[in-house]
């Protein structure tokens, strides 16, 4: 196994975007959301249970910089990445999701109790797959951090003599803003001897139980506001639901008063008793804080190996694994700690599936199928808990959050698992649900379309799906009835082919419009013969250079976003909408416009550092998109299709379905971008896509590139399914 973790920067995107200045098409594109990636660097697992990271109460993942923002650049809260304290559970990379985690505030202590809300400032910050590390310089305190199952394990160095103690804030939660707080509404903490404490909040709906030690310890008390308590056991509540007001929590003085003494907080997590979160916390009893840290790192590195790059360019390395560490981030793994159902698994952080169905999850569902086994199974769990399919799942008690997106995103989940041939699942219930699920839409059923728009193009491509599952069963009454709903399709578009004017999320009807449909050729059909010309215009071809929005509070700033949107331009991965819009040339045997346009999003949209992606990183979203783009694939969502781009890496390969498939490019260079000629296993093809089925077989596909357009695959275009 090779060492591929090296590569990974934690840091990056954790910034607002500082990109390379954009020429050509790349000037035309226009961000319409905000410009800053809002990743964190905080130590994690592989779609790990437990995160641990510095708090500052920035927006989004309470590490930071910046105040709350949907667009634009982001507005700053503070001007020196600082912090009070290290917190659990994080969102990675999302906007405004109402709930912001930042759990069990852990706040290394010199002196009283009083400076526990004093924000230190962080120097010397290092960070590697599952560990964080920084000093805090006021004090004077070295912090690391590492992660096991569900176990965050902090260790601190105290560089100078004196009292010193570690307490563990049961009250925090959420950011530093008056309406993205979260506070327990109810609560209680037992101390356990002189050296560990176990309780409970309930917050946000969801119970979260813990158990913390500390290795020693010379004593250990409750504090409540600014007070001790003079006892073992504390409860509060909220009558009202609004929230406990007083803050609290248990406090841990140390025996070591010497410099550079050094002391280690281990605290485990559950969602269903304070029992197995004292279990989860001692699972790693006979390790120390290293061989817990090395493992993480190993298990990064078993899930970074799934795809081998070689190149020797360092920079394009680190945004090639940077992007697919930060693509394994979410959705998490709370399997064996549902508070809903008894059944494994629950995964959490589908934030949203909006962001996630394109390329994510057919990103996991693909290379590492166990992860998508669970992942689709989860989904399930939703359906029949709820009774609705979701669109995000959230560490809270509602799973009808964000339902304003999008309609039949699990559809695609579920039709892609089917194409994988993923095992022990019950297909006639499965598709049952899905019909069920797309009934429930009476307006798009009985009138034939439903707002927003985009709504209706999500239920009758739900429709196909449904149709070709049911079809795949034997199921022929199934397959007819989705079949004909999905005729509804039409209805979302206007006379030229792009969708009818409605409220759209986060886009305008064009960034919607050339999304990849079960059947590509009577959707092309609707642009009346300028399907081509719209996607010209789309891109930003013949265009001149926009500008991009800048000061949120700049007099003139609603003016500048409405002349933006009305541009109608792509957003250069800036945001979810269009992520698949560059292959939709594809069907119209335009491999080069895909190629000229993929190219220029990896030298102008994407770099290394903080300031390393143009927009919201979305759970993984736009990472995952980047990981599929520099490999030279990209999957159809729904469909067991991937097409062909410009591979950025002389060799990529893929452990896939128990075989290697790999990807080799011939004369590649930043000039030639363009594909002379290609063959799959030696054989020559002219075709711009593959199968899964030739995916999950392996071999090799090697493709001859040249600095010109040389009408590579313009006959035999990608399949529809109809």
């Amino acid at each position: 196994m090779r060492d591929l973790a090296q590569y990974v920067d934690p840091f990056l995107g954790n910034g607002d975007s500082c990109l390379p200045e954009p020429s050509g098409l790349a000037a035309t594109w226009f961000f319409i959301k905000a410009q800053t990636g809002n990743t964190h660097p905080g130590a994690c697992r592989p779609m790990g249970m437990v995160s641990v990271c510095p708090w500052s109460g920035a927006y989004v993942t309470g590490y930071g910089l910046n105040g709350p923002n949907s667009n634009g650049k982001a507005p700053k809260r503070f001007t020196a990445y600082r912090a009070a304290g290290f917190t659990h559970f994080h969102p990675s990379g999302t906007g405004a999701i109402e709930k912001y985690y930042n759990y069990f505030r852990v706040i290394p202590i010199v002196g009283d109790i009083s400076g526990i809300d004093t924000r230190q400032t962080l120097t010397a910050e290092q960070a590697s797959p599952g560990y964080y590390s920084a000093r805090l310089k006021e004090i004077d305190v070295t912090a690391q951090l590492t992660v096991g199952e569900k176990v965050a394990v902090h260790r601190y160095i105290f560089h100078q003599p004196g009292s010193r103690s570690l307490a563990v804030d049961f009250s925090s939660g959420g950011l530093d803003f008056p309406d993205r707080k979260s506070r327990p509404v109810k609560a209680q903490l037992t101390l356990d001897g002189h050296s560990a404490a176990k309780g409970y909040i309930i917050i946000e709906g969801v119970p979260i139980y813990t158990y913390v030690s500390v290795g020693f310890a010379a004593d250990c008390h409750i504090w409540e506001g600014q007070s001790r308590i003079m006892a073992a056991d504390y409860t509060a509540g909220s009558q009202d639901g609004s929230g406990i007001d007083t803050p609290f929590g248990c406090v841990f003085n140390l025996q070591d008063q010497a410099a550079d003494s050094v002391a280690e907080l281990r605290i485990g997590f559950s969602l269903r008793s304070c029992e197995q979160a004292e279990k989860n916390a001692r699972a790693a009893a006979g390790q120390s804080f290293d061989d817990i840290r090395c493992e993480a790192y190993d298990l990064w590195n078993h899930y970074l190996n799934a795809i081998v790059v070689e190149d020797d360019n360092l920079e394009q390395l680190t945004q090639f694994y940077s992007a697919l560490y930060h693509s394994l981030i979410k959705p998490a793994d709370f399997s064996d700690e549902s508070p809903f159902w008894a059944e494994s698994p629950y995964d959490v952080d589908f934030a949203s599936l909006w962001d996630q169905y394109k390329t994510l999850l057919p990103l996991i569902l693909t290379l590492y199928p166990e992860d998508g086994q669970r992942i689709v199974r989860s989904l399930l769990q939703v359906r029949r808990y709820s009774g609705i399919f979701p669109v995000s799942v959230l560490l809270c008690d509602r799973f009808d959050l964000f339902n304003y997106q999008a309609k039949g995103l699990c559809h695609y989940v579920l039709a892609d698992a089917f194409h994988r041939r993923y095992s022990g699942l019950d297909w006639p219930q499965i598709i049952g649900m899905m019909k069920e699920d797309i009934l429930s839409n009476r307006e798009f059923v009985e009138k034939g379309s439903q707002l927003p728009i985009t709504h209706t193009l999500d239920l009758a491509e739900a429709c196909m799906l449904t149709a070709q599952l049911a079809d795949q069963i034997g199921d022929k009454p199934t397959a007819q009835e989705m079949r004909q709903l999905a005729h509804h399709r039409r209805n979302a578009f206007d006379d030229n082919g792009i969708l009818q004017q409605s409220w759209f999320y986060e886009g305008s009807a064009w960034h919607y419009a050339f999304r990849l449909m079960q059947h590509m050729t009577e959707r092309i059909a609707l642009s009346k013969g300028r399907f081509a010309e719209q996607l010209e215009a789309f891109f930003g071809y013949h265009a001149e250079p926009v500008t991009q929005l800048g000061d949120t509070t700049a007099p003139d700033y609603a003016e500048q976003v409405e002349k933006g949107l009305a541009l109608n331009r792509f957003d250069g991965f800036n945001n979810e909408p269009a992520l698949e819009t560059p292959y939709a040339w594809l069907y119209i045997g335009r491999h080069d416009r895909t190629s000229e346009i993929v190219r220029a999003i990896m030298k102008y949209m994407f770099t290394t550092g903080r300031g390393g992606l143009p927009g919201n990183d979305d759970s993984g979203g736009l990472s995952s998109c980047l990981v599929w783009n520099m490999a030279g694939l990209f999957p159809v969502a729904g469909q067991p299709v991937f097409l062909i781009g410009s591979p950025l890496f002389h060799k990529v390969t893929l452990h896939v379905n128990g075989h290697n498939f790999t990807i080799r490019t011939i004369n590649n260079s930043e000039k030639n971008i363009y594909v002379l000629r290609a063959t799959l296993n030696e054989k020559p093809i002219k075709r711009a896509y593959l199968t899964l089925e030739e995916l999950y077989a392996g071999g090799e596909l090697t493709l001859w590139m040249t600095p010109e357009p040389a009408g590579w695959a313009t006959q035999d275009t990608p399949p529809c399914f109809n």
